[in-house]
């Protein structure tokens, strides 16, 4: 009896199953706690024959729920956004005029945001990102696939 409980409670919460949602995969990229009452503003998969693509989530938070993950992105080594943490982590060219857009968003107009940079090969467009940004009170993951 107690396994066929934690086979349901294995299937209800695991974030690898079908069917694939905003929240899912949200948190499988963020490796933040990712709430129902997160409002998704985008959630977007594209992906080419080949399998190359990128997955943009954009969620709206309250003011709660941003101080929630605020405290959460720190505690988890989220960095501060500037442009000089980019540059340091390769995410941005000593040139910041060059700017880097994250979906038709410019990460480097956040003025007040946290981020967290999982790359793999970025000369190759192998990595995600995961923002947030306090001002706006929105919660971003980018995850480009090459």
């Amino acid at each position: 009896m107690m396994w066929i409980t934690n086979i349901l409670l294995f299937l209800t919460s695991c974030n690898y199953l079908p069917p694939r949602t905003a929240y899912k995969a949200a948190r499988v990229q963020s490796n933040l706690r990712i709430e129902k009452s997160f409002k998704v503003l985008d959630f977007t998969e594209e992906y080419s024959f080949t399998g190359e693509g990128i997955i943009n989530i954009v969620f709206q938070l309250n003011e709660k729920e941003v101080e929630t993950l605020e405290a959460s992105c720190k505690k988890k080594g989220y960095k501060k956004v500037t442009v000089e943490n980019l540059i340091n982590d390769g995410f941005l060219e000593k040139d910041p005029e060059m700017g880097m857009n994250l979906y038709n968003r410019d990460i480097q107009k956040i003025d007040n945001g946290y981020y967290r940079l999982v790359a793999r090969d970025l000369y190759n467009m192998d990595f995600g990102i995961t923002v947030l940004d306090i001002s706006k009170e929105e919660l971003i993951i980018y995850v480009s696939i090459p």
